[in-house]
């Protein structure tokens, strides 16, 4: 063997411009130094961001700072072809066969030696090895020319190829050498070797999986091979050791390495440490019969089973993640030729393989052939919308069997447990490597410019907790459900790009975030689960309830026979306990005997810990909230309101007020409340809705009948149904804040108390008509006692305009507007959008400058106008930059004004320079931000081709309406309940 790690020379191209220079190998170029800085056009590699991005309000900057918020940005960038080259001396004639070996690199090589073609190879998941014939004795100069572009028509997104992972570096790491073809022989023979000693059974029987006769449930979790230090994939084994004990002590036993194959020594820690892996080809492709991408992705295939195959660990495998196309015919077929593979290898039986990871097939699961097992998040069949395997369709004591009806195959619930939490800036400091945090900081930037950085690390705390009660249910949901034998949660980890996934309870570096609790975590990620469905954690107190309860048990450290111990708590006290003795099913989900207790009566509303635990080992437990009917002790002090038309007065009486306002009284910077947090992220899956938990003033005596912890709880959910957040003064400290999605950032808050004036009040934007719910009704009498009590005594004061500034009658619109007509432009969806008041009904118009005639039912005197860009759209390239508004009483033309409009999803107030009479308004719509020629990857049919695109003319609204001093009556329906259809169908929550 020579090692040829040391000292290389490196050249290659900057546009017509050649660079060259040295670096040490193994290595990349881009932490040599080499490539190009980031620059607000940096054309990344990935289809799932706004190329435009740098042209978003939010996101704005100048180029001596660029922080791109879609993904931890490289230090450098370069996707292209660098030469690498190096002398060294063979002392005598060498009369065996050499070849080059190179552990870990990007797509392809191509070698010369002594200035001659010698051969190549091409890979994104196996070692390049490549024969360079017998050396004879003397100086030799060896080029390696790296080509670390796409090639082929691959999704960009793929983990082995995209700046999502930092993916695409170029140069050699792990072990560069050449080796003499015994040597290389060798090499197998000892792969061989080691898989005879190390003997793996792995099967599909009953719907289960076995591994060595055992049956096992895989609790996985995802990693995409992102190397945010070196960049570059680790080929050191203690690297990977760390991260799957970490994750075998968080309870998971499976690890999907998603679209991408790590290299030997992470084979080699999973088989140290039990970890089991599943292996996909390096694809995120488009596939169909004869497409050119089949014949990669065999060579993969091969190459991947002929260097890892006789790992143990390597139990599961698959050739794409979401691929697209007419792909199930031809992925069928390669679970057949895979299998062959391993066959004429000698390692048939080690592992099972399925046609593909996360969409459903052509046909119901009952009936889907050609396939080991099923890996999908929705399966298009049963009464459950889209079939979906995740979600809260499943939760509250439901599940997800509807869509698996006669499932005969074992089925792994594909990328489950997407829940966000508000990001923690103080990662910033541990990037020193290859990946910048620029999303973080743009992230941090946005906190600190909407006044809501001083809040950042509660809010990180709080939207974590509600993150784990929401995983809770997910995962718990998967436990209920009989057909599913799995799941592979993503991420346990924070995901870098796609937007920036803050979807773990670990960081990027696989260290616990501060609000992780890793024995609450396990207690539904373990060996033993055990789950309690209840329909509802809101009881009330005197009701009986009947709870299913059942276990999983995948482990063998049970005993025949275990005990299990039901017991509700008040506080550590218990009430409630019962013990019961079943056989232990191994290997299986069994339900056991319902529980069946009675919520005692208490002094008032308690919240309650029910608690299931079996032989003092494993235990799962659930908050009740037992609600007490609370009696109203309304005083004559206060006087309750609804309407912004009243409220200013009262106060300015001096008056206490409960302001409830109407739900359609409210401008569109205050959102629907919501227990839930953001899916996946915000960039990726934009709408309307994105909160991400609360916290709450649990010192406020408005609590003492309604009792919270500081980071809520199910409780709220109702509540928070029935009503809307309030934008308030970043400042300002309420009784109940709400955590904006960080895309965002606006300082709202569901519940706040203020000197007003003369007045003080008392406010929530909720329906207390919506009282259908207990909790509802309980929270809306605390309201009315707490305000009615001396208890209540704002100390922080808002001013009138505060109040003002929250205040918009959605509803006013639709009776101002009798019609629309579209003057320019093709309009294929509608054009209610423009005055409907639901956000997520978007109207959108093609052609050049679009323009629309809006006819009043009569002369309205009009102040200005608002305006709400499209909050379903991922690429914000037709979001109006330039409108003109002319105004018309009869055929006068009273007023024409042109107006910038910013690149913001947030509302936008802009006023006339003067009230203006109209009876009929045109709308022109000028300009739309968006490069006039954009880098694009376009998915053709048979697969992603990158393209400069030439910018539609079309432009898309969620909302426009008139500023007037028109009363409207309020109203509480809840307008924003009906979507529009997002435009990527990977989010689905």
């Amino acid at each position: 063997m020579i090692d040829l790690s040391g000292k290389w020379e490196t050249e290659y191209k900057n546009g017509d411009v050649s660079v060259s220079g040295t670096m040490y190998l193994p290595g990349i170029m881009q932490n040599a130094g080499f490539g190009n800085p980031v620059n607000k056009e940096t054309e990344f590699v990935s289809s799932l961001h706004d190329p435009d991005w740098f042209l978003w309000d939010e996101f704005a900057c100048d180029e001596t700072n660029v922080n791109v918020p879609f993904l931890l940005q490289p230090r450098r960038h370069f996707v292209g072809v660098c030469n690498y080259s190096v002398e060294f001396e063979v002392t005598e004639d060498l009369t065996e066969d050499h070849f080059l070996f190179i552990e870990v690199t990007r797509r392809e090589s191509k070698v010369y030696l002594d200035g001659s073609f010698a051969g190549g190879d091409e890979s994104l998941c196996a070692p390049h090895i490549i024969r360079l014939g017998k050396l004879s004795a003397g100086v030799h100069k060896l080029t390696v020319s790296i080509d670390n572009t796409l090639g082929h028509k691959f999704r960009p997104d793929a983990h082995t190829v995209s700046d999502s992972v930092g993916a695409s570096w170029n140069g050699m790491v792990g072990e560069i050498a050449l080796l003499s073809e015994t040597e290389i022989k060798d090499r197998y023979k000892r792969k061989h070797e080691y898989a005879e000693n190390h003997k793996r059974n792995v099967e599909v029987k009953d719907g289960n999986f076995y591994v060595d006769g055992k049956p096992e449930y895989m609790r996985g979790t995802h990693f995409g091979g992102e190397f945010p230090i070196t960049g570059a994939p680790s080929t050191e084994k203690d690297y990977y050791l760390q991260i799957f004990n970490t994750l075998k002590d968080w309870g998971f036993n499976m690890v999907r390495c998603h679209s991408w194959c790590p290299p030997e020594a992470a084979f080699a820690a999973a088989d140290e440490c039990g970890m089991f892996l599943l292996i996909e080809c390096g694809m995120w492709s488009t596939f169909g019969e004869g497409f050119e991408v089949i014949d990669f992705l065999k060579s993969e295939t091969r190459k991947i089973l002929k260097e890892f195959g006789h790992h143990p660990s390597f139990i599961m495998f698959s050739p794409s993640n979401e691929p697209g196309g007419n792909w199930y015919r031809v992925l069928r077929n390669w679970v057949s030729f895979a299998q062959n593979c391993d066959e004429a290898l000698g390692y048939e039986g080690r592992r099972v393989y399925t046609a593909q990871s996360g969409w459903y097939y052509d046909t119901p699961p009952a009936y889907t052939e050609g396939t080991d097992f099923l890996y999908f998040h929705r399966s298009a069949y049963g009464p459950l919308k889209g079939g979906t395997v995740r979600n809260p369709i499943g939760w509250k004591g439901k599940n997800y069997s509807p869509s698996l009806e006669g499932a005969k195959l074992p089925v792994i619930c594909h990328e489950l447990g997407q829940w966000c939490a508000y990001p923690d800036f103080d990662m910033i400091s541990k990037f020193t490597g290859f990946l910048k945090p620029g999303n973080y900081e743009a992230f941090k930037r946005l906190a600190e410019r909407n006044g809501l950085l001083p809040y950042a690390k509660e809010m990180h705390f709080a939207s974590g907790k509600n993150q784990l009660r929401l995983l809770k249910e997910e995962f718990e949901a998967n436990y209920r459900t009989k057909e599913l034998k799995g799941y592979e949660y993503l991420d346990a980890h924070d995901y870098p790009g796609q937007g920036s996934a803050f979807v773990g309870i670990l960081n990027q570096f696989f260290e616990p975030k501060a609000y992780a609790d890793r024995d609450f975590f396990r207690a539904f990620n373990s060996e033993v689960v055990l789950t309690a469905a209840f329909s509802s954690y809101v009881v009330k107190q005197g009701d009986e309830i009947c709870v299913p309860i059942s276990i999983s048990v995948y482990g063998e450290d049970l005993p025949a026979k275990f005990n299990l111990c039901e017991e509700l708590s008040l506080e550590g006290e218990t009430v409630f306990r019962r013990e019961t003795e079943y056989e232990t099913v191994y290997g299986a989900k069994t339900d056991l005997e319902p529980s069946v207790f009675t919520i005692q009566n208490f002094e008032k509303t308690r919240i309650l810990k029910y608690r299931l635990s079996v032989n003092g080992k494993y235990e799962n437990s659930w908050d009740l909230f037992a609600v007490k009917e609370l009696k109203e002790v309304r005083s004559d002090t206060f006087v309750e309101c609804r309407s912004f038309n009243e409220v200013f007065s009262l106060l300015a009486e001096g008056k206490d007020v409960l302001f409830l306002p109407h739900l359609s009284e409210l401008n569109y910077d205050c959102t629907p409340a919501s227990v839930r947090n953001s899916f996946w992220n915000a960039q990726m899956g934009p709408k309307w809705e994105r909160t991400n938990g609360m916290i709450m003033d649990t010192e406020c005596p408005v609590f003492k009948n309604f009792p919270t912890d500081k980071t809520g709880g199910f409780q709220w959910e109702g509540v928070f149904d029935a009503g809307r957040c309030m934008v308030i003064p970043p400042e300002f400290k309420p009784i109940i804040r709400i955590i904006d999605d960080w895309n965002r950032d606006i300082p709202e808050a569901f519940l706040m108390e203020a000197k007003v004036g003369k007045g003080r009040i008392l406010m929530a934007a909720f329906d207390p008509a919506d009282t259908d719910r207990p909790e509802n009704k309980l929270f809306y009498t605390s309201l009315v006692n707490y305000i009615s009590s001396d208890a209540f005594d704002p100390v922080q004061s808002l001013t009138e305009a505060d109040l003002r500034k929250m205040y918009f009658p959605v509803n006013r619109m639709e009776g101002l507007v009798s019609g629309v007509k579209l003057l320019r432009g093709e309009n294929p969806s509608g054009l209610t959008g423009f005055i409907d008041p639901n956000p997520n009904i978007v109207s959108a118009v093609e052609g050049a400058n679009p323009s629309l005639e809006l006819f009043l039912n009569g002369k309205h005197i009009i102040k200005g106008f608002k305006w709400l860009s499209n909050q379903r759209k991922r690429i914000r390239d037709d979001f109006a930059k330039r409108v003109k508004l002319s105004f018309f009483e009869g055929e006068e033309k009273t007023l024409e004004e042109e107006f910038d409009i910013k690149n913001m999803v947030r509302e936008q107030e802009l006023m006339l320079s003067k009230e203006v009479s109209a009876d009929r308004v045109i709308l022109e719509v000028l300009e739309t931000y968006g490069r006039e020629f954009v880098p694009f990857y376009d998915e053709r049919e048979d697969g992603f081709v990158k393209i400069v695109k030439k910018k539609q003319a079309k432009v898309s609204v969620a909302i426009f309406h008139f500023i007037t001093d028109e009363a409207v009556e309020g109203s509480d329906v809840k307008f924003w309940e009906k979507h529009s259809t997002i435009t990527t169908k990977e989010i689905d929550a």
